[in-house]
Protein backbone atom coordinates (compact mmCIF):
# COMPACT_ATOMS: atom_id res chain seq x y z
CA UNK A 1 0.00 0.00 0.00
CA UNK A 2 2.78 2.42 0.88
CA UNK A 3 4.53 1.77 -2.46
CA UNK A 4 1.26 2.21 -4.34
CA UNK A 5 0.46 5.48 -2.54
CA UNK A 6 3.98 6.81 -3.11
CA UNK A 7 3.84 5.95 -6.83
CA UNK A 8 0.43 7.63 -7.18
CA UNK A 9 1.65 10.82 -5.48
CA UNK A 10 4.83 10.85 -7.59
CA UNK A 11 2.85 10.43 -10.81
CA UNK A 12 -0.26 12.52 -10.10
CA UNK A 13 0.82 14.84 -7.29
CA UNK A 14 -1.75 13.66 -4.76
CA UNK A 15 -4.39 11.04 -4.01
CA UNK A 16 -7.92 12.39 -4.35
CA UNK A 17 -9.90 9.16 -4.04
CA UNK A 18 -9.06 5.71 -2.78
CA UNK A 19 -11.42 2.75 -2.93
CA UNK A 20 -10.31 0.61 -0.02
CA UNK A 21 -11.91 -2.67 -1.00
CA UNK A 22 -10.54 -6.06 -0.07
CA UNK A 23 -12.56 -9.14 0.54
CA UNK A 24 -12.75 -12.86 0.04
CA UNK A 25 -15.03 -15.42 1.64
CA UNK A 26 -14.28 -19.14 1.46
CA UNK A 27 -17.40 -21.23 1.71
CA UNK A 28 -17.21 -24.43 3.71
CA UNK A 29 -19.50 -26.56 5.82
CA UNK A 30 -18.77 -26.60 9.54
CA UNK A 31 -17.78 -30.27 9.23
CA UNK A 32 -14.99 -29.18 6.85
CA UNK A 33 -13.61 -26.62 9.30
CA UNK A 34 -10.16 -28.18 9.70
CA UNK A 35 -9.73 -28.43 5.94
CA UNK A 36 -10.83 -24.81 5.52
CA UNK A 37 -8.75 -23.35 8.37
CA UNK A 38 -5.98 -22.04 6.10
CA UNK A 39 -8.59 -20.37 3.89
CA UNK A 40 -10.01 -18.64 6.97
CA UNK A 41 -6.54 -17.37 7.90
CA UNK A 42 -6.18 -16.01 4.37
CA UNK A 43 -9.60 -14.36 4.69
CA UNK A 44 -8.49 -12.58 7.88
CA UNK A 45 -5.25 -11.48 6.21
CA UNK A 46 -7.12 -9.98 3.25
CA UNK A 47 -10.36 -8.73 4.80
CA UNK A 48 -8.94 -7.21 7.99
CA UNK A 49 -5.25 -6.62 7.41
CA UNK A 50 -5.90 -5.45 3.83
CA UNK A 51 -8.30 -2.76 5.01
CA UNK A 52 -5.91 -1.71 7.78
CA UNK A 53 -3.10 -1.38 5.26
CA UNK A 54 -5.37 0.96 3.30
CA UNK A 55 -6.27 3.24 6.21
CA UNK A 56 -2.77 3.44 7.66
CA UNK A 57 -1.82 5.85 4.87
CA UNK A 58 -2.08 9.58 4.57
CA UNK A 59 -5.28 9.90 6.62
CA UNK A 60 -3.97 8.03 9.66
CA UNK A 61 -3.21 11.15 11.75
CA UNK A 62 -6.66 12.69 11.23
CA UNK A 63 -8.41 9.34 11.72
CA UNK A 64 -6.56 8.71 14.99
CA UNK A 65 -7.28 12.27 16.16
CA UNK A 66 -11.01 11.82 15.46
CA UNK A 67 -11.10 8.49 17.26
CA UNK A 68 -9.20 10.01 20.21
CA UNK A 69 -11.68 12.92 20.37
CA UNK A 70 -14.55 10.44 20.28
CA UNK A 71 -13.05 8.35 23.09
CA UNK A 72 -12.52 11.41 25.29
CA UNK A 73 -15.92 12.97 24.56
CA UNK A 74 -14.30 15.83 22.64
CA UNK A 75 -16.03 15.63 19.25
CA UNK A 76 -17.15 18.97 17.84
CA UNK A 77 -20.88 19.69 17.52
CA UNK A 78 -20.61 19.11 13.76
CA UNK A 79 -18.91 15.73 14.23
CA UNK A 80 -21.60 14.69 16.72
CA UNK A 81 -24.53 15.70 14.44
CA UNK A 82 -25.93 12.69 12.50
CA UNK A 83 -27.47 15.09 9.96
CA UNK A 84 -24.04 16.46 9.01
CA UNK A 85 -21.66 14.87 6.48
CA UNK A 86 -18.87 15.27 9.06
CA UNK A 87 -20.73 13.01 11.54
CA UNK A 88 -18.00 10.90 13.12
CA UNK A 89 -19.56 8.63 15.74
CA UNK A 90 -22.55 6.37 15.29
CA UNK A 91 -25.10 6.38 18.08
CA UNK A 92 -26.29 2.95 19.21
CA UNK A 93 -29.78 3.61 17.81
CA UNK A 94 -28.35 3.81 14.26
CA UNK A 95 -26.45 0.57 14.69
CA UNK A 96 -29.53 -1.17 16.12
CA UNK A 97 -31.69 0.07 13.24
CA UNK A 98 -29.30 -1.42 10.67
CA UNK A 99 -29.04 -4.73 12.52
CA UNK A 100 -32.85 -4.92 12.56
CA UNK A 101 -32.91 -4.06 8.84
CA UNK A 102 -30.51 -6.96 8.14
CA UNK A 103 -32.56 -9.36 10.26
CA UNK A 104 -35.83 -8.35 8.60
CA UNK A 105 -34.80 -9.36 5.08
CA UNK A 106 -37.03 -11.85 3.23
CA UNK A 107 -36.17 -15.53 3.69
CA UNK A 108 -34.65 -15.71 0.21
CA UNK A 109 -32.17 -12.90 0.89
CA UNK A 110 -28.80 -13.61 2.48
CA UNK A 111 -26.67 -10.64 3.53
CA UNK A 112 -23.02 -11.63 3.56
CA UNK A 113 -21.39 -8.42 4.71
CA UNK A 114 -22.54 -5.11 6.08
CA UNK A 115 -20.30 -2.11 6.65
CA UNK A 116 -21.82 0.50 8.90
CA UNK A 117 -19.90 3.68 9.59
CA UNK A 118 -20.41 7.37 10.13
CA UNK A 119 -19.66 9.37 6.99
CA UNK A 120 -17.15 11.62 8.75
CA UNK A 121 -15.19 9.06 10.75
CA UNK A 122 -12.24 9.38 8.39
CA UNK A 123 -11.94 5.62 7.91
CA UNK A 124 -11.53 6.05 4.17
CA UNK A 125 -10.26 8.90 2.05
Amino acid sequence: MAVLARAAVERFGRIDVMVNNAGVMPLAFYADHSAAAQLWHRRIDINIKGVLNGILGQNAPSYLATMGAMASGGLSAVQADPDNIAYAALGPEYIAAQVIHAINQPWGISLGDITLRASGDGYIL
